[in-house]
């Protein structure tokens, strides 16, 4: 049976993107791919978590696990990142802020 990959967690961070997470397989898996990223897993078990950096402006996160039987997961998850700008924009100046009192 193949490993189950799962994204837990993407943090933006000043040195790129943090991404966390886990890995199951019954035999225990021995690699995780993120991304073209072969990281190594010394974890003993069904379960193995993982962390990676990957660059700022990555906009889509794959990962897949293998184990020590050369099993590979055939669907690995898969996050997309949408890119966010919050701009401020000066108010109108007819409009007035309105206060709790009014």
């Amino acid at each position: 049976m193949a490993p189950i990959t799962v994204i837990e967690t993407v943090e933006n961070t000043p040195q790129g993107l943090r991404v966390s997470g886990v890995t199951f397989d019954d035999r225990g898996p021995v690699q995780v791919d993120v991304n073209g990223q072969e990281l190594t897993v010394d974890e003993n078990g069904p379960v193995a978590n993982w962390t990676t950096l990957l660059p700022q402006g990555t906009s889509k996160i794959s990962a897949g696990g293998r184990d020590d039987a050369g099993n590979r997961e055939r669907t690995p998850h898969v996050r997309m990142l949408e890119s966010v700008s919050i701009t401020r924009s000066k108010m109108p100046e007819h409009a007035h802020a309105v206060s709790a009192e009014e």
